[in-house]
This record gives C-alpha cells, structure tokens and sequence, in this order.
C-alpha cells in the first residue's frame, strides 16, 4: 500500500471516529434519534414485574419479545399503552408515561385468575370464620341439627380437627387467636372455653378457674397463659396455668384492649370517659378525655391502636406510648380493616384506603349500592370489597386508571365469611354452590 492510499486509510478511520463517537456517547447516555421530530432525545426506561411470573408484555399493543420480570430501555418520552398477559389470567393494562433519564417501575402487577372453579372441602353449614394471626389455621363453626361443632383447618396439610362441641340451642362464637397462634378463646353461651390448638383434645372452661362473671375476656399481648377478662366492668388478670386471679382496677370500665406491655381502657367516672394506660400492668396514667359513647370498640393495628366509636362512625388512630397518643381522627366510618401498616375502611357508599405514615388517602369505589365489607390481600397492595353481593378485587395502583376484577357473587350473609391464605393464593370462604352448602377454597392467583 503506498503512501497515499495510507493516509486515506487513516483519514477514513479518523473521519468514521468522529461521526461514531459522538452517537456512540450519546447513545450510552440514553439519547435515541425522534424521528418525528427530527432530533435527538433523552430516552427512559419500564421496570416491571409481575405475579405470577413469565407473563408476556405488550407496548402498545405489540409484544416486546420479553417476559416478567424484564425492562424495557431506550424509550422516548411519552405515554405508551402497557399490557401485561397470561394465559388463564385477566389482563393487566395501564397508560403509562415515560420520562427523559427516568426509570419507571411497574412493580406491584398481579393477576388474577379467568375462571375461578371452588373446591368443596367439607360439605356442612357454617356460621363463622377466623384465621390464624399467620393464616395457618382458621377456625369455623358448623351448625347442624344436633350441635354447633368447633373446627380447626390446617392450611398447609388441607387436615380438618373437631375440637369442641355444643348441644341445641347453644350459642357458639369464636372469640379470637392468642398471638402465638397455638390457643383460641371461643363463647360457649355465656362460658369462655380456651382451646389448645396443638393439643385439640385439651381444652378449658374459664369457670373452673374463677367464679367471676365474665363479659369479656382477651389474650395478654405477650403471654398467651395470661388473660385479661373485665367482670362487672373491672379488669383482671387471670393465669391460666398457676389458676392466679389479679385485680388490676377498680375503675369502672367500658372496654380495654392489651397493648404490647401495656393495657389500654376506658373508664367512666360520673358523665366523664377517659382513655387510660396501664403501663406493664401496673402504673396508672390518663391519656386524654372522650366524648361520652356506649360503643367503642379497640383494634389493633401493628405500631397503632385503633379505637372506634359506632355511635359516631369516627375512628381514631392512637399511638398510646407518645406524649401526643391521637395521630389521626377519620369520620364517616361504617368499619374498617388493617394490615401491614395501612387502613382499610368503609361505609355505605364508600371504600377507601389511608397510609397514616405518607398521609396518602385513595378513594377506591363510590356508589349507590351499598359497601358491605372490606380487607386486604396479604400483598399489600390489593384490596377485596364487597359491595351488592358481589367480591372485587381492587388495585391500589392510582397511576391512570385502577385495575379492578369481580371475582364471586355471594349471598348476603356470607359477607364476612371469605379469607385469603397467607399469599393470597387462595381464597376459602363458608358459602352454597350450585346448591351444596360447605367450605370452599378457590384458587385465585
């Protein structure tokens, strides 16, 4: 090669390094050629993930050629049409827009089952459903002609266990879950009955412990041998392995609810109600006055306390340990469902969810037809509504429109008797199937 042609060589690669680099800078920084506008833009990015899995995902209405979880780079900012699709499951969409430099996550997609076919697991009429606190377990009552029977369903085994049983007429109520879940505490008429969950065949009545009238009666939030039980409206604690009975006060009480170390209740003195806190069980403190209500009722909400006025439909969002206890006051509540840290409430024509940390506040239905009932899929962030008979699913996910899905239609009464698993997977609810009374379980995801 001579030395002319050497030099166009080497002016070609240095005029091909300066054309290239340039794209190939701006390129690694996220710039892609417009087109239709005839110059370069800054691009963005689709992060998204999906349950189940492996699902295919459409660009406006074109597969990308990739499956969940993927992304989708070097987008040009705009608003683009987002489908997310399996087979045997209703399809995820939103409008969703892309910015310059910014990664958009699409991170809370979950789909839900076409056709939901119910597996009858025991055949019967049921009256009530609890769970387990870790959703291993749910306890359900039967009713048939002869007694009301008391069964535990184990969720990884599909076992049913009898535990107790009632003769006609007898009033059978399950009354709650000890937080370790091994014991329960169920309403035998006017007798409480502790059952031993691990040991079915063991099982004790309060009135062999203590002769007091008991109206109510709830777990020690720490230790699940201590009982808390108010008898003509004082509080006492009762251990059910030394049988040793400990008044607490004297005060006269309306309701109380143990609190991680603490007991949390309203007194009444003369026309006046006050909250108040026994810290560890024993010093006294009064956190503020209430206006006067023969219907409150405590919840437990995580790192909150939640007390209800029913009179008033106003809850009130308590945090006993701080100087300020009162974190949020919210009106217009017909009843409500926590978990996780979030608020799920309701009433007659409304179904909201609230974040008391962010403040955040979404209105997920309005309508003419009545909200039944409300609560949350374990994933946080789903929520099931039941409104005129019929069992939604609700996606929290404000960004365009909410995905929302009508799985069942239930009978009236069997408004409170659904319950997801531990994931969500299922749903096992006391219903009647083409004609056949039990307990179902459906599998939804």
């Amino acid at each position: 090669m001579n030395q002319k042609a050497r030099r166009w060589v080497m002016l070609s690669f240095l005029l091909f390094f300066l054309i290239v680099s340039p794209i190939l800078i701006l390129y690694s920084l996220g710039f892609k050629y417009n087109w239709q506008k005839n110059r370069l833009e800054k691009t963005g990015v689709f992060f998204i993930k999906s349950f189940p899995k492996n699902s295919e995902v459409y660009l406006d209405g074109q597969p990308i050629g990739k499956k969940t979880p993927t992304q989708i780079t070097r987008l040009l900012a705009k608003n683009y049409q987002l489908e997310i699709k399996k087979e045997g499951y209703r399809p995820w969409s939103k409008n969703l827009e892309i910015l310059p430099q910014i990664t958009t996550f699409i991170e809370d997609v979950s789909l839900f089952k076409e056709e939901l076919n119910p597996e009858i697991l025991m055949a019967g009429t049921f009256a009530s459903l609890l769970p387990s606190p870790n959703r291993q377990m749910i306890a359900l009552i039967e009713e048939t002609d002869q007694e009301k029977v008391l069964w535990i369903y184990n969720l990884l085994s599909d076992d049913f266990t009898k535990v107790y049983a009632a003769g006609l007429p007898s009033k059978l109520e399950i009354v709650s879950w000890s937080y370790t879940n091994r014991k329960l505490i169920i309403r035998d008429n006017d007798s409480f009955v502790i059952i031993n969950a691990i040991q079915p065949d063991y099982y004790l009545k309060l009135s062999e412990i203590t002769n007091l009238q008991v109206s109510q009666v709830k777990w020690h939030q720490l230790n699940d041998n201590l009982l808390i039980a108010e008898s003509n409206k004082r509080l006492y604690e009762i251990d059910i392995i030394s049988k040793n009975i400990r008044l607490l006060t004297d005060e006269l009480v309306l309701t109380f609810e143990p609190f991680k170390s603490d007991l949390i209740y309203i007194s009444q003195e003369g026309n006046s109600y006050f909250l108040k806190k026994l810290s560890n069980f024993s010093s006294q403190e009064t956190l503020f006055s209430l206006p006067g209500s023969a219907d409150y009722q405590f919840g437990k909400a995580d790192d909150f306390l939640i007390l209800a006025d029913a009179s008033q439909k106003v809850i009130y969002l308590l945090k006993p340990s701080e100087s300020q206890p009162i974190k949020d006051i919210i009106k217009n509540v017909a009843d409500y469902n926590w978990h996780n840290q979030r608020l799920l409430y309701w009433n007659n024509s409304e179904l909201w969810s609230y974040d008391p940390e962010s403040k955040e506040e979404n209105l997920l239905e309005r309508t003419s037809q009545k909200v039944a009932y409300g609560f949350w899929h374990p994933n946080s962030t789903h929520v099931f509504g039941v409104i005129a008979n019929k069992l939604k699913i609700y996606e929290l996910d404000g960004r365009d429109q909410r995905n929302i899905y009508e799985l069942l239609e239930l009978e009236s009464d069997q408004e409170q008797s659904v319950l997801t698993d531990s994931k969500g997977n299922y749903l096992y609810l006391a219903a009647d199937y083409n004609g056949e009374s039990g307990f179902y379980k459906i599998e939804i995801q």
